[in-house]
């Protein structure tokens, strides 16, 4: 059952950018030929082999330290900002809604969107929370730019695209 707040709110749209498929494409292309000059010369696929799992640990390395030093949100932990994520993450249709997180970043003004194996992690800086104050519209903009990310797909192919 859909709370009255949320029934009030009408939907979002993602759209993408007009350039974001060519765009898109052209570095798909490119990342393909890339793969195949790495098939080609099979030393190519070795140490390509051996910057994917330096990378892949690399982002699990990360994603262990924003689990590990971050504020997961929820109904008991920041629950203004947790349902600010799940009512936006409604809006564009997106389910299940990503874990989301709040990060002190010391100082950096920025949020991300990130995948770990089938999992979406959204994070969100506090001091760019804290310099939005008390402008909720600037808050849910930020929360749905990284939605829209997981929503459109942009952490799918991030393997593919790597060279």
């Amino acid at each position: 059952m859909s709370s009255p707040a949320r029934q009030s709110q009408p939907s979002i749209t993602v759209q993408p950018w007009p350039s974001e498929r060519p765009l898109f494409l052209l570095v798909l292309v490119v990342a393909l030929a890339l793969w195949v000059v790495l098939a080609v010369t099979i030393v190519g696929l070795v140490y390509a082999a051996i910057f994917a799992l330096l990378f892949f640990v690399m982002h699990v390395g990360f994603v262990a330290y924003v689990r590990g030093s971050a504020v997961r949100l929820g109904p008991d932990q920041f629950p203004e900002l947790h349902s600010a994520v799940v009512r936006m993450a409604g809006r564009i249709g997106l389910d299940p809604v990503p874990e989301a997180y709040l990060m002190q970043a010391g100082g950096a003004l920025n949020a991300f969107a990130t995948r770990f194996l089938r999992t979406h992690i959204v994070v969100l800086f506090s001091d760019l929370l804290d310099a939005c104050g008390d402008n909720t519209s600037a808050r849910d903009m930020i929360i749905a730019h990284e939605l829209g990310h997981v929503h459109r797909g942009h952490l799918r192919w991030h393997w593919v695209l790597l060279p």
